[in-house]
């Protein structure tokens, strides 16, 4: 099992090339002070996307400060990829949505809900410098297998990927790139820095790692409302993916993995249950709860829960 222990981002890190701060690209409009405003019209501040309820009454006072005349909708296209849900992609961006980001050490990397045709990713030694490891083109749409499904068949979407062991250097810059055809709207809904952690290392010969009964499950949070002539009605409101894994590790290094756990509290962050491609489906961005049980002498088993954050929007389902 693999969890990302993530790095925290900052607009400093954002370099030149990044989705800019206000996307106007993408239609985006900056709150300023004493700025015109009509009912229904959406504003960045604070790395949000507001909406006019209503005209606001003072138009110095800021979106937080006015709650009655503001809603917050989303985060903005810049920051989309860094809030809690997988599912807040960028909104009207079309064609490309890049990130340039100087990080510090890290050696991982985790994206979720990908819109695009394909993913591109280098890093180099400092802005523009040299590549650290061979720049990656990643297919995100492929032919489901099968003959007849390859000549017929609708193309799958990939809507997630991960790297590690990427280079460990604190000048490396990484450059991210989701890219469709120009009038395609594209996003990256999760993007996530950090050091992944390995729940599992094989050490003395003994079987580590998870192990079989492994469960994904879908939880679907719409609405139905019954009607007594049978009919009823649908609120599409997103959906989750739970994990249930069983673990086994090393006793040795259940001391190290037990401070994992307890420091990644309160945090949503990704997680495998395998490193192959085959259990893609056993991964999820949630919040992780385990127990520890000394099984034998030199195995320690971890019962580990992951409740998914609202990872698909309505659209998707």
């Amino acid at each position: 099992m693999l969890v990302l222990s993530p790095i925290t981002i900052t607009e400093s890190m954002f370099l030149a090339g990044t989705i800019p701060e206000i996307d106007t690209e993408a239609g985006e409009v900056a709150w300023v002070s004493g700025g015109a405003v009509a009912i229904g019209n959406e504003r960045v501040f604070n790395r949000g996307v507001w909406k006019a309820a209503r005209v606001p009454p003072d138009l110095t006072k800021t979106p937080v400060q006015d709650p009655d005349s503001w809603k917050e909708m989303r985060p903005s296209n810049r920051w989309a990829s860094f809030d809690k849900y997988p599912r807040t992609a960028q909104v009207n961006r079309r064609g490309r949505a890049d990130y340039v980001i100087r990080p510090g050490f890290l050696n991982g990397l985790a994206l979720e809900n990908l819109k695009g045709s394909r993913l591109e990713i280098a890093i180099k030694n400092g802005l523009g410098g040299p590549d650290l490891m061979p720049p990656q083109t990643i297919p995100l749409r492929v032919r489901p297998a099968g003959w007849k499904s390859y000549w017929f068949g609708r193309k799958l979407q990939i809507t997630k990927y991960r790297l590690d062991k990427l280079p460990f250097n604190p000048a490396a810059v990484i450059y991210i790139s989701v890219i469709g055809s120009p009038t395609e709207e594209v996003g990256i809904g999760w993007l996530s820095l950090g050091d992944w952690v390995n729940f599992g290392v094989q050490k003395l010969g003994l079987a580590s790692g998870t192990v079989y009964g492994a469960r994904a499950e879908i939880e679907n949070f719409s609405g139905r409302k019954d009607y007594e002539d049978g009919s009823f009605d649908l609120e599409p409101r997103g959906a989750a993916v739970h994990l249930t894994l069983q673990v086994m590790v090393d006793a040795i290094e259940a001391n190290r993995l037990f401070d994992v756990v307890r420091r990644l509290m309160n945090k949503p962050v990704a997680v495998y249950a395998s490193t192959k491609e085959r259990d893609r489906l056993f991964s999820t961005v949630g919040l992780v709860s385990t127990d520890f049980t000394r099984e034998v002498t030199e195995l320690t088993k971890l019962d580990v829960y992951v409740k998914g954050t609202l990872q698909y929007d309505s659209s998707a389902l």
